[in-house]
């Protein structure tokens, strides 16, 4: 995993807000990859470069880091849905691209919110994420049967995938909007919205 920040200029200091927003993105990988139990603060820690103190000082614990982390996919898939349902955002290609925009940004809480559509947590309480997610699926693939919300998900994890896959080789990727533009088109086609 990358430690960079996203949108901070060469040399300069994060502030409080980009730091807590790189630990929540790392950490959402990491829950949405291993679940609760299968993650560590340490291995956050060791994923974003900082101490695991420092995190428990942050967050209290690892409950603590992982309701952060639900709080903060909330908003973000709440700020998606706002997108995808304001002007221009009705069109499913215009919300594709838009949350491929917002998976660039925030790459471990797209996967997160992903991996709630394809296999919601058995057993516990619908949460308002999974409700969330529904809606984008709904925003995506109205009117549609099981073959439709099939292909808005694997259209959500082809997403998710390019943008992951980026981070392997920072000198063999693609700009950022290069990269929207590529997989919009692979999701769109995905959708049955080629041309």
């Amino acid at each position: 995993m990358s430690t960079r920040v996203v949108g901070l200029r060469e040399g300069a200091r994060p502030t409080r807000e980009q730091i807590d927003a790189r630990i929540l993105d790392v950490a959402a990988e990491l829950f949405a990859t291993h679940g609760l139990e299968g993650t560590s603060v340490q291995q956050v820690a060791d994923a974003v470069g900082y101490s695991k103190t420092g995190l428990l000082h942050r967050f209290g614990s690892k409950q603590g880091l992982h309701a952060a982390v639900l709080g903060e996919a909330e908003r973000v898939l709440r700020e998606v849905l706002a997108e995808v349902r304001g002007p221009g955002g009705s069109c499913p290609r215009d919300a594709l691209a838009r949350i491929t925009r917002r998976a660039v940004e925030r790459p471990g809480l797209v996967d997160l919110l992903v991996r709630h559509l394809q296999a919601p947590p058995q057993g516990l309480p619908t949460t308002s994420l999974q409700e969330l997610a529904l809606e984008l699926l709904d925003a995506l693939g109205p009117d549609g049967g099981p073959r439709r919300r099939l292909r808005v998900v694997l259209a959500l994890q082809l997403v998710v995938n390019a943008v992951l896959a980026q981070r392997g080789d920072l000198d063999a990727s693609l700009p950022p909007d290069e990269l929207v533009e590529l997989v919009t088109e692979l999701a769109a086609g995905v959708l049955g919205l080629d041309g």
